[in-house]
């Protein structure tokens, strides 16, 4: 995809509303980095698990509010850009809601 119809997507996207999304079918995506060396090559091996939890999960496990305020912090942290390139400007309200609401619904 090029990078004008890149950017175009991101504007149509950042058009939509909060109240469009259902945050109960987002999912968070993490990744959990691992550098082994290798000890007779010494030759360092990079590896990558990847994890999603629905955020119904991660409400259940007590941790909402700390994505909440992870979520916060793309706009307040050191890289403000962030934001635009999650597409968190679509998403973000709605999703914060969503975790700090204290109902498991």
């Amino acid at each position: 995809m090029n990078e004008k119809l890149l950017l175009t997507k991101r504007n149509e996207d950042a058009a939509a509303t909060s109240k469009e999304i259902d945050a109960t079918k987002r999912l968070l995506r993490v990744e959990r980095q691992f550098l082994h060396r290798l000890p007779k090559l010494g030759a360092i091996l990079f590896q990558v698990k990847t994890y999603l939890y629905t955020l119904g999960e991660v409400k259940a496990g007590g941790m909402g509010d700390e994505l909440a305020q992870a979520i916060d912090g793309l706009v307040n942290g050191n890289a403000p850009d962030m934001v635009r390139y999650k597409g968190a400007v679509v998403w973000r309200e709605a999703v914060k809601a969503y975790l700090r609401n204290r109902s498991m619904a």
